[in-house]
């Protein structure tokens, strides 16, 4: 008898918490929230109206490409993505727009 209790005791401790979680309500999209593409006006340069270079990062899912960060007058940011393998840009550059 000790032992069916115990048994139903330990079934209850591992089958409570179970019954007890509830799937928290996900975050709803912000519109407008992506971010903007433009294309490069000459696939070998970026144009002086882009502003300063800030900052070159690389993505470890991205082996092989730099991102080159530029920051204009406006405060606009914008990144092109630098192949170094292939000595190309990515045509597509991301703004961000600050406000």
């Amino acid at each position: 008898m000790r032992r069916h209790a115990y048994i139903w005791f330990l079934v209850a401790v591992f089958l409570l918490p179970a019954f007890s979680c509830a799937r928290l309500p996900e975050k709803p999209a912000q519109a407008g929230a992506t971010a903007a593409s433009e294309q490069l006006p000459a696939p070998d340069s970026i144009p002086p109206e882009w502003g300063r270079l800030v900052s070159v990062t690389t993505n470890p899912a991205y082996p092989g490409w730099f991102q080159l960060w530029f920051e204009d007058e406006a405060s606009t940011v914008r990144m092109a993505a630098f192949n170094f393998r292939t000595k190309q840009f990515d045509p597509d550059a991301m703004v961000l727009p600050r406000k």
